[in-house]
């Protein structure tokens, strides 16, 4: 679905033979209509009962103001041939000021809110700014032109009144019939009218239905057929369009009105000038109640229509959303002879945090230009903020294309930015349109790490199911987590100058499917879900129960070491809630070491620093573990208070052979020394190993050598 559904079609201007057609056509019709009001007005009627002269000149004045001449030229030929002079033919056209006056002001201050509310205060203007003035007018001319003993006052504002509502039934019978049929010969209509004339073909019938059952002399039957009309009208106000609705009233009106004035279909003789009023007043008002529910129906399927376009679309960029582009997909026949494109910046969250919505907005509409630009793309779709999917044809898929894609140069209001952007491609798109973005997405990852040329083509699926395993993956690892299927290992930590088994590390292992899992397995998954925290603290937990039974299965041990993540450290909640399990386990405090890990991504660092000054207030000691693995080893001495350092394993293993890492090893030494830290070397894997660090001056030793993890 496009935005074309909520648009109004656009036209071109009316040629020169469709204005004169237009002007010719106004003057013929109020000529005729001014013409049969006056042939039909009863003998005592000192005015019109059908004065459409304000309908004609608004409508003219709206929407074909060059047949406003027509208009002038036809009630000017009808006041001289209706016995005016000359004059006063030309003065009854100063009762067009009241229709000026109107379409200034319409023009002036346009209508908002509801058709409801637009169409009675439209309704409510016309009579006080067209019509009321131009019965005034016409009314002062009628005294004029009847001479001075016209009459006592009363009589006039009679006549006025008369006057006042002929005007008003000619603008609610005729000017919707007049404006419809003037747009219809100026533009082309998007419908052949044929429902139309259907509809207006079943108004006749529905007329005929009293008079049939008059002339067959089943009276009883004729005034109830005459309440057919009201049920039928209804219908026609939910089913038709404004032009057939207000053809159909006028039908049904001077359907009425004449069996009245005749005395067919069940009415009385009715050809006086008050009844026939009277029963102008009461289906004027019927009429415009079916107009204000006509109205009223409009706005429900216009707001149905807009939600249905919203919902569909993107509320910023002129462009689908996702659930459009799921929606257009199943309505498209052959997606897999189409491909597909899922373009998005590189560092999208630095775009999130930093643009206004304004520039976001600005962003996406030139981020748009460029993919019609260079994509000629069948259909395009916003996923996201920054991020769309483009379906094209393959052969549109060209290198030069995606290279196309891979940057863009955004002029904002006050600043030139250079986006760069990753560029995911499917050459075949499946069926599925959700399988597609699932894939896109998978693939727009795989593009983004790539250094250079960030672009990513699927040419099987076996990558991007790996991705997609993810998330089951996680849901079967958290539910073990839940489930209590989290385990402690403990793996020997050995002392190297007691030579005594006098700490342990608690590594935590999950148990799915059966299976025992380590964590190098789990870990990488519960980060990317954001699900360490959660974790690091449910084995905190489970360690401070086990604690006591811990120091009671290993008598010599001194100090337990627990792991966390970076992203716990970083946790500003994380240091209330450790004193608050500590208070409630009552653990040995004497007896904990956290191990910090130096390669973990801590993104607040302040907060860390807090919390390691927090921990070893509250008794525990710290340790930085894999020391010497990334680039912030000695930046963590510096910040953190701590109390241990753990080497990593890339300088042990090899210890006893590398004259290098011996010397890299002293020097950490050294520095254990200086800060008064323990020092202990991992992935000791044999006794030349453990020998090694020994005279090196390290403190501890750990690896399978001294003990593999086990479960106690």
């Amino acid at each position: 679905m496009t935005d074309q559904s909520m648009v109004h079609p656009t036209f071109g201007r009316p040629t020169l033979s469709q204005q004169s057609l237009t002007t010719l056509l106004l003057a013929v019709a109020l000529y005729a209509l001014l013409s049969l009001a006056r042939s039909f007005s009863p003998a005592d009627s000192t005015a019109f009962l059908f004065w459409p002269v304000s309908a004609f000149a608004i409508a003219a004045l709206r929407y074909a103001p060059q047949s406003l001449w027509g208009v002038v030229i036809s009630y000017w030929l009808w006041g001289y041939n209706m016995g005016m002079t000359a004059l006063q033919a030309t003065l009854q056209l100063t009762t067009l000021v009241g229709p000026v006056i109107y379409v200034l002001v319409k023009h002036r201050w346009p209508l908002h809110g509801t058709q409801v509310n637009r169409r009675l205060t439209d309704l409510l203007r016309i009579f006080l700014l067209a019509v009321v003035p131009s019965t005034i007018i016409g009314t002062v001319l009628l005294k004029q032109m009847l001479g001075t003993d016209f009459g006592s006052g009363s009589l006039i504002a009679l006549i006025w009144s008369i006057y006042l509502l002929s005007e008003f039934s000619g603008i609610v019978l005729f000017l919707p019939v007049i404006q419809y049929w003037i747009r219809r010969f100026n533009r082309q209509p998007e419908s052949d009218g044929s429902l139309q004339l259907s509809l207006l073909g079943f108004t006749l019938l529905v007329l005929s239905i009293p008079l049939l059952l008059e002339w067959l002399q089943q009276a009883p039957f004729v005034q109830p057929a005459l309440f057919m009309a009201l049920p039928f009208m209804t219908w026609l106000a939910q089913k038709s369009n404004r032009a057939t609705l207000a053809h159909g009233l006028m039908l049904m009106y001077f359907g009425h009105l004449s069996m009245a004035y005749f005395g067919m279909g069940g009415y009385n003789l009715a050809n006086d000038l008050g009844s026939l009023v009277a029963l102008s007043m009461l289906l004027i008002s019927a009429l415009l109640t079916v107009d204000v529910l006509h109205a009223t129906r409009s706005d429900r399927d216009s707001a149905l229509a807009q939600t249905e376009w919203l919902s569909l679309q993107d509320n910023r960029a002129l462009a689908l959303n996702e659930r459009g582009l799921l929606n257009w997909a199943t309505r498209t026949p052959q997606l897999k002879q189409r491909s597909g494109v899922l373009w998005r910046p590189i560092n999208l969250d630095i775009y999130l945090e930093t643009l206004s919505w304004a520039q976001m907005a600005e962003t996406e509409r030139q981020m748009l230009e460029h993919l019609y630009s260079t994509c000629q793309p069948e259909q395009i779709a916003k996923v996201s903020d920054l991020s769309f999917v483009v379906v094209l044809e393959p052969e549109a898929l060209a290198p030069e294309t995606l290279a196309n894609l891979q940057h863009i140069r955004v002029d904002l209001s006050d600043t030139t930015v250079v986006i760069d952007c990753a560029v995911a491609a499917i050459r075949s798109l499946g069926n599925d349109m959700g399988t597609n973005i699932a894939k896109l997405n998978s693939l727009w990852a795989k593009a983004r790490l790539q250094p250079f040329e960030r672009l990513a083509q699927a040419t099987d699926d076996k990558d991007i199911s790996a991705r997609n395993d993810l998330l089951p993956r996680f849901q079967r690892y958290r539910s073990a987590v839940d489930e209590g299927q989290l385990s402690l290992w403990l793996q020997p930590i050995l002392n190297l100058r007691s030579n005594e088994i006098d700490k342990v590390e608690v590594l935590a292992r999950l148990s799915v499917d059966e299976e025992t899992l380590s964590p190098a397995l789990f870990l990488p998954i519960f980060q990317r879900f954001n699900f360490l925290t959660e974790f690091d603290r449910r084995v905190l937990s489970k360690a401070f129960l086990d604690i006591d039974d811990i120091c009671q299965r290993w008598p010599t041990i001194q100090t337990i070491n627990i792991n966390i993540s970076g992203a716990t450290l970083g946790d500003p909640t994380f240091l209330p809630w450790l004193e608050d399990q500590i208070n409630l386990a009552r653990p040995s405090v004497a007896n904990l070491c956290i191990e910090i890990t130096e390669s973990d991504l801590i993104l607040d660092r302040q907060t860390a620093i807090e919390n390691v000054q927090g921990m070893r207030r509250l008794g525990l000691s710290v340790a930085i573990d894999d020391f010497g693995a990334g680039l912030a080893g000695f930046e963590y001495l510096n910040q953190f208070a701590v109390d241990v350092l753990k080497l990593d394993g890339q300088f042990i293993r090899d210890i006893a052979q590398n004259p290098k890492h011996q010397a890299i090893v002293k020097s950490m030494v050294d520095v254990a020394r200086t800060y008064n830290l323990q020092l202990v070397g991992e992935f000791v894997d044999s006794i030349e190993c453990q020998e090694c660090l020994r005279q090196l001056g390290v403190d501890y030793a750990q690896g399978y050598f001294i003990g593999a993890p086990r479960l106690d």
